[in-house]
């Protein structure tokens, strides 16, 4: 019975851990977004905190999509 409630009050104080994380998070890009002079500066403090993502490519859906293909008039 002991064993139950020790797993009960540990999973509770690691879900109330990664909550309170989360928060503070929030709470530290709104003072960042708060504190800074213009858009510039917002966007030095967002590229210090995450590393920058590679850029998606996609892949044409359609002929009217690849910019490769050459224009026929159909006349």
């Amino acid at each position: 019975m002991e064993y139950v409630l020790l797993a009960v009050v540990l999973g509770t104080n690691v879900f109330l851990y990664l909550q309170h994380r989360d928060k503070d998070k929030i709470i530290k890009d709104l003072t960042n977004r708060l504190t800074s002079r213009n858009a510039g500066e917002y966007a030095m403090y967002n590229n210090q905190q995450k590393p920058a993502e590679p850029l998606e490519t996609r892949s044409p859906m359609s002929w009217h999509d690849d910019p490769n293909v050459l224009e026929v008039d159909d006349k």
